[in-house]
């Protein structure tokens, strides 16, 4: 279900880009008859309340003069945490250096460090220090692995 038009997401996105923020992710969610537009947010040495309360106060004005949605709506704005999807070169991007598990397409599951990601291309590092190279079109579902 897509309630923004891409034309707001754009502009949103385009706000947040210019103060080093990332739009990760808008979800939508109906509960107990109040629709939610949830905007999901990230940014280098992550998110603190007060980004929140920052981002709300940017694109609260954008979405009620340009975001056409009828009757009522709660705006959230919140980071992804820690064991949020990787979906795009940019998230890929910002786990640099990290461990990831990825599932592919083939059903196979490759856990191993991210050393680069370009071109649409991941490139990990496993235990045996070999480099494995995963298209991200033939991602199904990529996570950061959570070290203790």
């Amino acid at each position: 279900m897509k309630i923004l038009e891409d034309s707001v997401l754009n502009t949103i996105e385009l706000v947040l880009s210019n103060n080093n923020i990332d739009l990760v992710d808008v979800e939508y969610e109906f509960r107990k008859r109040q629709r939610i537009i949830r905007f999901l947010i990230d940014k280098p040495g992550g998110i603190r309340l007060s980004d929140c309360e920052n981002v709300t106060q940017m694109i609260e004005p954008i979405l009620d003069v340009k975001g056409n949605v009828s009757g009522s709506y709660l705006l959230e704005v919140a980071s992804p945490g820690l064991d949020r999807l990787l979906k795009t070169e940019s998230d890929f991007r910002r786990v640099n250096g990290k461990v990831v598990k990825i599932l592919t397409n083939n059903s196979k599951l490759i856990i191993g460090r991210v050393e680069k990601t370009k071109d649409k291309i991941v490139t990990l590092k496993d235990n045996d220090k070999k480099a494995i190279q995963i298209p991200i079109n033939q991602i199904i579902k990529a996570q950061l692995k959570i070290e203790f």
